[in-house]
């Protein structure tokens, strides 16, 4: 997957381009016309969204919560996107 473009379980490729020039990977949706922010996340299925969750490690043998980070984690496929300092704020 060279292309790093997700392909979800049912088919839908998360990408979007606009203008009349084709892609390489020739995935995704087009449209040769501007649309807006929000219409591009739509077409593009990137229009989900995130929820910030809390990380532990494991320390002699028991559960201790990490207060200084925590990990942003997708709500519809609850993978981990990335762990962030505590004060990161999803826009």
């Amino acid at each position: 997957m060279s292309h790093e473009i997700t392909v979800r379980e049912d088919g839908t490729q998360e990408f979007f381009a606009a203008g009349s020039t084709p892609v390489w990977h020739r995935l995704g949706q087009r449209t040769e016309r501007a649309v807006t922010s929000g219409a591009a996340l739509k077409m593009a299925g990137l229009d989900w969204k995130v929820e910030e969750c809390p990380i532990h490690a494991e320390v002699d043998g028991g559960m201790r919560r990490i207060a200084t980070h925590k990990s942003i984690v997708r709500r519809d496929t609850k993978a981990v996107l990335g762990v962030v300092g505590r004060k990161y704020r999803p826009v």
